[in-house]
């Protein structure tokens, strides 16, 4: 399982602190994304092969410590609102998210 991070996200995260690698993207990864809404940082969270999102609003930098135990809490939880057929993500492992990776750039259109 691999989190891909935007530069803020990693920022926020402290990336210099971060190891970072050139996995090649799969349908397993998950995309996270900072955003700022009303003055709160907001997190948003995609699965690449099923687009399904978690969004977070007032999250603190220290609620993101370790960040996998915060994001399979917040998968779970999303999950168990929505009710998916057991098999639709990989297992979720706190310590798969300890090394968020920077977003893919998209292949240029030539």
């Amino acid at each position: 399982m691999v989190v891909r991070c935007t530069k803020g996200m990693l920022d926020l995260l402290g990336g210099r602190s971060i190891t970072l690698s050139e996995l090649p993207p799969t349908d397993d990864d998950w995309y996270l994304n900072l955003l700022w809404i009303d003055r709160q940082k907001c997190l948003l969270l995609t699965h690449a092969g099923t687009l399904f999102s978690v969004f977070r609003a007032g999250v603190h930098r220290a609620d993101l410590r370790p960040i996998g135990t915060y994001l399979v809490a917040a998968i779970e939880t999303e999950l168990r609102a929505e009710n998916p057929p057991t098999e639709t993500f990989s297992e979720l492992q706190p310590d798969a998210f300890g090394s968020p990776r920077p977003r893919a750039e998209a292949p240029s259109a030539s």
